[in-house]
This record gives structure tokens, C-alpha cells and sequence, in this order.
């Protein structure tokens, strides 16, 4: 079994984004989805059309699809080998610790814009990181510190205060993000 199930979903969904893009002959798109051929027509848009009413949309879909898969494919590649599993834990609990660290510089320093690039319509005045909504920044955080505890209970000594740092920092930002449900989950965690 392994990955060759997940392989083949992958493929269903990007197969189905990509499909969505394809330009059809105006009689092909009215039998596939004659809403779509109606809505093309009130829009003055003639000729051939794709059964995607947000190409852009679609498209941007579509590489989401190409790189989470990718991204399985290298995590399933890296947990393969002795020792993967743990790098790879390694890893998300960094990653947590970065967001956590983002989100509660941002909400230090009063900035609203993420990485000082993107201000997003809505602004909240609690810890967001890297995500729009702090309901995400929370979960994410949640599911990356509590890892932290089994890494740093099976760490020596350095790795072990390394690790429990990290799992404190994205910790102490969920708090400040305001979502009970997270605090819950990190809770039922420990």
C-alpha cells in the first residue's frame, strides 16, 4: 500500500483543477455545464471557455495542489529513512516556533502587515503570524508545540531545552491569539 493511495488522490485533484482550465467549444461547455455557458453569455465573454468560473481561481488551486504534493512526497521521501520521522518532527516544531516568534513580534511591535509585506483587509489586534485568520495561526501553533513535548522528553540535554523552548514559544503565542478552542486542544494535549 504505502503512498500509492495518496499518489493517486493527488492526481484525482490536480487532474480536476487542470481539467477546469481547459478551453471548451461553446456547445461542449453548454452540455457540461450549461449555468457556466449562460453566465459566459450574460457576461458578453463568446467563443470557447473553460468550465472554471474563476480561471485565476482555479489556477491558483491547482498549484496549491502541485506543491502540498510535492510537499507529501518529500516528507513521505524524508520519513523513509532512520531517523526521519524525528527530523521531520523537528521541523514542524521549528516552524511553529517561527510563527510563534512572527506573531508575537507583530503584535509587540503593533504591526499589522504580514512579514511587513501583505496588511490584509481585516486587522486584528491579536497574534496572526503568517495567516490571516488567528484562528489558523492558533491551530497551526497547537499542532506544532505539542510535538514539542515528546521531542524534548526523547532529546539530550541541549536538544531538550532547544525543543522545549520552541514548543514554549509557539505555546505562549497561542494564548495571545485569542482561540479557545486552540487553548482546549493544547489542553488535551499535554
Amino acid at each position: 500500500a504505502g503512498i500509492k493511495p495518496f499518489l493517486i488522490l493527488f492526481a484525482i485533484a490536480i487532474a480536476a483543477s487542470a481539467a477546469q482550465l481547459i478551453p471548451l467549444p461553446v456547445g461542449m461547455l453548454e452540455a457540461l455545464s450549461p449555468e457556466t455557458a449562460r453566465l459566459r453569455a450574460i457576461a458578453g465573454l463568446a467563443g470557447p471557455g473553460p468550465l472554471s468560473l474563476s480561471p485565476s481561481a482555479t489556477a491558483q488551486a491547482l498549484v496549491a495542489h502541485l506543491g502540498l504534493s510535492a510537499l507529501f512526497l518529500l516528507a513521505a521521501s524524508v520519513a523513509r529513512h532512520r531517523g526521519g520521522a524525528r527530523t521531520l518532527l523537528y521541523a514542524v516544531v521549528a516552524a511553529g516556533a517561527v510563527e510563534g516568534v512572527l506573531g508575537l513580534a507583530s503584535r509587540a511591535t503593533g504591526t499589522h502587515a504580514i512579514l511587513g509585506i501583505f496588511e490584509p483587509v481585516f486587522r486584528e489586534r491579536i497574534v496572526i503570524g503568517t495567516f490571516i485568520n488567528h484562528n489558523h495561526t492558533a491551530g497551526f501553533l497547537t499542532l506544532t508545540s505539542i510535538p514539542a513535548i515528546a521531542l524534548a522528553a526523547a532529546s539530550r540535554p541541549l536538544g531538550r531545552v532547544l525543543v522545549a523552548s520552541a514548543g514554549a514559544v509557539a505555546a505562549s503565542a497561542i494564548f495571545v491569539t485569542g482561540s479557545r478552542g486552540s487553548l482546549v486542544g493544547l489542553a488535551a494535549g499535554f
